[in-house]
């Protein structure tokens, strides 16, 4: 018999669509479908919790079978390299869509290619980190990332994100 002791690992995860709502009944969802120390922050889908499994797109799988929505996880270390490398961190309007991959390249490039109001988004993996409002000169209306990517997503302002991690 393998007594190897289980590794649980801290995630976070980031629900699509929750906005100013109770979080009880996310973080009592997590713990009936096996994860662990579950915990919320602010009232916008961001729980932290504890995991053996390994395979994030199996949890997420689990996760939105549970609660209903889109759930992004990333690992304690992801969330870490997605704080580090976010160019616009610290500043008023940053922020970052999490997506479950990376998005197809020519979608990619043809979002890049146009002008912006603010900064280029940066697309690094699966987030965009931008700007917001993410606006083309001259136009009033805000670039929707799911739509111009072909992707869906979830978007947190950094400073959010930042926070997070230093609760996992």
């Amino acid at each position: 018999m393998d007594s190897t002791p289980l590794v649980h690992s801290r995630y976070v995860v980031f629900l699509r669509g929750i906005s100013n709502v109770p979080m009880q009944p996310f973080r009592q969802a997590l713990p009936d479908i096996g994860l662990d120390d579950v915990v919320s922050f602010g009232g916008t889908g961001n729980l932290i919790f504890s995991s053996d499994e390994t395979d994030r797109a199996r949890l997420e799988q689990r996760i939105e079978a549970a609660v209903g929505v889109d759930a992004f996880v990333r690992s304690r270390d992801e969330l870490q390299a997605v704080v580090a490398g976010d160019p616009f961190l610290g500043r008023a309007g940053a922020a970052v869509l999490f997506m479950h991959a990376p998005p197809d390249q020519d979608r990619a490039s043809s979002l890049l290619a146009g002008e912006f109001q603010r900064e280029r988004p940066v697309i690094s993996d699966s987030q965009v980190y931008f700007m917001h409002p993410l606006q083309r000169p001259g136009r009033r209306s805000i670039i929707d990332l799911e739509r111009e990517l072909g992707v869906r997503g979830t978007m947190r302002a950094s400073r959010v994100v930042a926070r997070v991690l230093t609760l996992m």
